[in-house]
């Protein structure tokens, strides 16, 4: 049987119970029609199907991010490749958070629900909405993975990433 990861892959991940799918239906219901097609192509589209799962959370996180990539359609690979092509341009920090150093989970869902503007920015906030509550799971007043903010804004290199 030939495996798409190597089955001796480990990743510096942790499993934990603060693991949400809920945000999927948030940002799905959120978005227009063209927004909701470009979303369930997205390489997080896989995950509004299983967003109605009743499951622990602990394995859900756990599946997601360490051994699921045949049910998602994660792709694994090596992050530094990528890291290198991200372009750190801010727009969505300086147009959504710029008067913070700090983006807390709580600032990211209010300009989601609030960024009725640019339906294009609302995606890529829904996104990463869905990439904080879904992969990285951390609480409300804890900080949000800045590099992400730069990834989005290039959809190709987002869906192309290995989050796997």
């Amino acid at each position: 049987m030939e495996y798409f990861v190597d089955r001796n892959f480990v990743t510096e991940s942790k499993v934990s119970s603060r693991s949400t799918l809920t945000k999927i239906d948030a940002v799905y219901d959120a978005l227009d029609d063209e927004h909701k097609e470009l979303f369930l192509n997205s390489c997080f589209g896989k995950l509004y199907n299983v967003r109605s799962m009743q499951i622990s959370p602990k394995l859900i996180h756990n599946l997601l991010i360490m051994r699921c990539t045949l049910v998602t359609g994660f792709k694994p690979g090596d992050e530094a490749e990528y890291k290198n092509r991200i372009v750190h341009n801010g727009q969505l920090f300086d147009k959504y958070f710029g008067d913070g150093d700090m983006i807390t989970h709580s600032h990211l869902y209010d300009a989601f629900d609030n960024g009725e503007e640019c339906m294009d920015d609302k995606y890529k906030l829904g996104l990463t909405c869905i990439y904080e509550s879904v992969l990285r799971v951390n609480e409300l007043n804890t900080e949000i993975d800045g590099h992400i903010l730069d990834l989005i804004d290039d959809l190709d290199l987002f869906n192309e990433y290995p989050w796997g």
